[in-house]
């Protein structure tokens, strides 16, 4: 191999990768964009589902000493109760935005099985979790106080604490947030990795595949070895994708030690050093093996539709994490899980979660990154055996059986 060549397309993927605007925008952009679309959409459901202070709530009741249970239990709460005599009424009132929902109380209270409760949506999920434990109180209330017993002993007496959950390195932390951190945390570096080697894999892809199409590779080739083109051009973009990735982790590493303690931050749990190294490495380990990937699919295909459909089972591999994030958090020492951290197509993901919520010991991931690496070896000599062949084919669609047969060519 010319190293000499080999630099130079390196160079030329380079320049041609990060000198577009499009590279400029996704590196100053992208990690904000990537965490809005993990977080934001949690954010939102939470800030939507939960109710506001000036929530108005009707209770259709006859009884007014009903009412004044309900409105007493939900003093503290988020709801402020209007009184309405008959269902009607409340969804008159509904109906003219006047409150947000009512709640039905019918003449049998304390025996219903079921209560209503009417709103605009039906989907408010928090206000009938509210009402929900304020009718169960009120009911209980009145039983044990039929039974001669005193409801607020009884209350005192079976009153359960709270449980809550953090990371062993958290100690007494009195957020209650550690394991949403680590969620979100988790989530975030998913999408960076997914996102970045899905676009540079396909990106690589489509370049060999246009090469192909509009005939330049005769040209390219009466110069260059088709192994220096393959690799300059998964080295060109993969220098591109490292500077990307040094933007990124070097404004995450300020904002850890510089901008978090400065204005007292409170960081994500997992947003750390080490953790941004690991992002680094498993990317850079997921990006080579997808790269070699989409190079052979690209060198194998004829037109963009079926390089989409062949690219399919490669997509897969990136989607399954992605699917499995939650049980892979929580549960991050099962069976599925470990297979998959140490499967090479999802292990750039799934072992980088690992890592994330449960660190494994050393040799674990020591494994998965050999495994990687040896994956990496076999797929960039399998790749370039199908690009020594596929780059020269044409009129014939490739399929994966074929590009199978082009190595042992």
């Amino acid at each position: 191999m010319n190293y000499r060549k080999l630099f130079t397309i390196i160079l030329q993927e380079f320049r041609m990768t990060a000198a577009t605007k499009s590279f400029l925008i996704m590196t100053i952009l992208g990690p904000f964009l990537i965490g809005a679309i993990a977080i934001l959409p949690g954010v939102l459901a939470q800030r939507q589902s939960q109710p506001s202070g000036d929530t108005r709530v009707g209770i259709a009741t006859e009884s007014t000493d009903t009412f004044s249970q309900f409105d007493t239990f939900l003093a503290d709460s988020p709801l402020n109760t209007v009184r309405f005599e008959t269902e009607e009424q409340g969804r008159n009132a509904i109906a003219d935005g006047e409150i947000q929902g009512v709640l039905v109380i019918p003449e049998n209270f304390a025996d219903a099985p079921i209560l209503r409760y009417v709103s605009r949506t039906g989907t408010d999920m928090q206000v009938s979790a509210m009402l929900q434990a304020a009718a169960g109180t009120i009911v209980t209330n009145a039983r044990i106080a039929d039974a001669g017993l005193d409801p607020q002993r009884i209350a005192e007496l079976t009153r359960t604490p709270a449980v809550r959950s953090v990371r062993l390195e958290s100690g007494d932390d009195s957020s209650g947030a550690d394991g949403f951190a680590i969620l979100l945390t988790a989530l975030t570096f998913v999408m960076l990795i997914y996102m970045t080697v899905l676009l540079y894999g396909q990106m690589i892809g489509r370049s060999v595949l246009t090469e192909k199409i509009v005939n330049t590779k005769e040209i390219m080739l009466s110069s260059v070895r088709p192994s220096e083109l393959l690799f300059g051009k998964i080295f060109g973009k993969g220098a591109a994708s490292l500077v990307q990735y040094g933007v990124w982790i070097g404004i995450a590493a300020l904002i850890i030690t510089v901008i978090g303690p400065r204005f007292d931050i409170a960081l994500p749990t997992g947003l750390t050093a080490v953790n941004l190294g690991f992002l680094l490495v498993f990317f850079l380990l997921g990006f080579f093996l997808y790269s070699t990937a989409f190079a052979a699919i690209g060198s194998g295909a004829q037109d963009e539709q079926q390089f989409g459909q062949l690219s399919i089972p490669v997509i897969v591999f990136l989607i399954i994490p992605l699917v499995l994030v939650s049980p892979i958090v929580m549960n991050p020492e099962g069976a599925l899980v470990l297979g998959l951290s140490h499967f090479p197509l999802t292990s750039p993901i799934v072992m980088l979660l690992r890592i994330l919520v449960d660190r494994p010991v050393w040799w674990e991931i020591l494994l998965s990154i050999a495994l990687l690496l040896g994956a990496i070896a076999l797929a960039g000599a399998g790749a370039a055996r199908i690009f020594s062949v596929g780059i020269l084919k044409g009129g014939k669609a490739g399929s994966w059986k074929e590009m199978i047969s082009w190595i042992r060519q």
